[in-house]
């Protein structure tokens, strides 16, 4: 049977009765909906969305009150972990104050009670990446120093041969290449301090022979080269003479720190260039003596890092240091920092971005026996939180070489030593450095990253 009107009566044929009722049940429901007037459909509507409105109310009061429960939980948890460090930087603490925490990452370095300090978050971070190798061959004793942009010079130092070069190339960050068309020094230089000031580099100190180095004496004499011009000047010589020396730049002036002096004495003069007045004065003495020294400047500190000196006069091999001095120009003395983890002369360092510095490889010993080790340690230093942190090793273990940083704070380590035997046992007839001595280019990489730091369960 049909129910749809438009059918008919034949519809109706099989059942009759059934058929009228059905008909009937259709025709109410019609006049029903033919009689509803518009006031009262739109009321029949404006209830069923009163209703619809209401039940999405109650629901999102539901689920407010569920945000809001989840919300104190999480807020009474925040507060008693905020409690937990506050409790923690407190002497009184006690190793239960954690509830049983095991470690704490922290962005500072202070010290909590019942935790050790385990290091940096992010140590063994970095990575190298290996360049176009030096033009000339093997060099090593020389410096590399940038210009604040894309260029890198690299300055005298010792041939593959042995011989003090007086040559100086420049390297093109950007396109891997080397100038080798720049003027001479004014005379072979090697083991001296180098600091980029105003569009000059100066060169302070350091040995112009073999035979000078052997029979200790260094230079006085310094000079500047001007990189627009590409022309060396003479400068005011130092008031003392530094040898195995650094240098660094600060504001206008240019600071040359200790080394050796006459007949291998070790020093610890620190002398200032203005120049305005084409002079040196006398700044605060280094705490203790150091040769093999390196230094760099981050933002308006110097820092004087590492370096070999042997209180006895007996030249023992495993006297390497791990300090790291700190002076602000004008103070009355340096400061004492955080040692530096790794022990090691005639390294490179080098300032990175916010308040950074980088120390790479350097020349440790053997058993207290012999020296001439390389090292391939790299390490961090964080001056707002003194703390150091082990970064990724260079891959070539190396001493004596060039390293700087570019304005993108890539680390560029040229050339250099790696392990050799000259002078052991005293046989310092033994070409072994020099022939040794690294022509490769290693860059460094940084992964920037917070300064976090870790700590747990003493």
């Amino acid at each position: 049977m049909s129910s749809d009107p438009e059918k008919g009566v034949s519809s109706c044929v099989p059942d009759v009765s059934q058929c009228v009722s059905s008909r009937a049940a259709e025709l109410k429901h019609v006049s029903l909906n033919v009689d509803t007037s518009p006031e009262q459909a739109l009321a029949a509507a404006l209830q069923k969305q009163i209703r619809y409105l209401t039940g999405a109310v109650v629901g999102l009061g539901l689920i407010s009150l569920v945000l809001f429960v989840l919300l104190m939980g999480i807020g009474h948890k925040t507060m008693k972990n905020h409690h937990d460090i506050e409790d923690l930087q407190s002497e009184e603490t006690t190793s239960s104050s954690t509830g049983g925490d095991a470690v704490i990452l922290a962005t500072g370095s202070e010290a909590y009670s019942g935790y050790s300090a385990q290091g940096s978050l992010f140590e063994g971070s970095g990575f190298w990446a290996t360049k176009n190798e030096l033009p000339d061959g093997g060099r090593s004793d020389f410096q590399a120093v940038s210009d604040g942009g894309e260029h890198i010079y690299l300055i005298g130092g010792l041939d593959s041969a042995g011989n003090v070069a007086d040559t100086m190339l420049a390297y093109d960050t950007l396109l891997g290449t080397y100038d080798t068309t720049l003027e001479k020094l004014p005379s072979p230089r090697y083991r001296f301090g180098a600091a980029y000031l105003s569009g000059e580099i100066f060169i302070v100190g350091g040995f112009d022979s073999n035979e000078n180095s052997d029979a200790g004496r260094p230079l006085s004499t310094a000079v500047a080269f001007n990189v627009t011009s590409r022309t060396w000047r003479t400068i005011a010589n130092t008031s003392v003479p530094h040898g195995d020396t650094c240098a660094a730049a600060i504001g206008d002036k240019v600071y040359v720190v200790a080394g050796y002096g006459n007949d291998y004495e070790t020093l610890t003069t620190v002398e200032v260039y203005d120049p305005s007045t084409d002079s040196w004065a006398t700044a605060a003495s280094l705490p203790e003596p150091r040769g093999d020294i390196s230094c760099t400047a981050v933002d308006n500190t110097l820092f004087a890092v590492g370096g070999y000196y042997d209180p006895s006069g007996s030249w023992q091999a495993d006297s390497f240091h791990n300090t790291l001095y700190s002076y602000v120009p004008g103070a009355s003395e340096w400061t004492r920092k955080q040692d530096m983890p790794t022990a090691r002369g005639d390294k490179a360092v080098t300032a990175l971005s916010n308040g950074r510095l980088l120390v790479v490889g350097g020349e440790t010993h053997a058993r207290g026996e012999v020296t001439q080790i390389p090292v391939h340690a790299v390490e961090l230093y964080n001056v707002e939180h003194d703390q150091w942190e082990a970064k990724a090793q260079i891959p070539t273990a190396r001493f004596r070489f060039g390293m700087t940083s570019s304005g993108d704070d890539l680390v560029y380590a040229f050339g250099g030593h790696q392990l050799c035997t000259t002078g052991w046992f005293g046989d310092w007839g033994d070409p072994d450095c020099m022939e040794k001595a690294l022509s490769s280019l290693e860059v460094y990489v940084d992964q920037k990253h917070p300064a976090v730091y870790v700590h747990t369960k003493a």
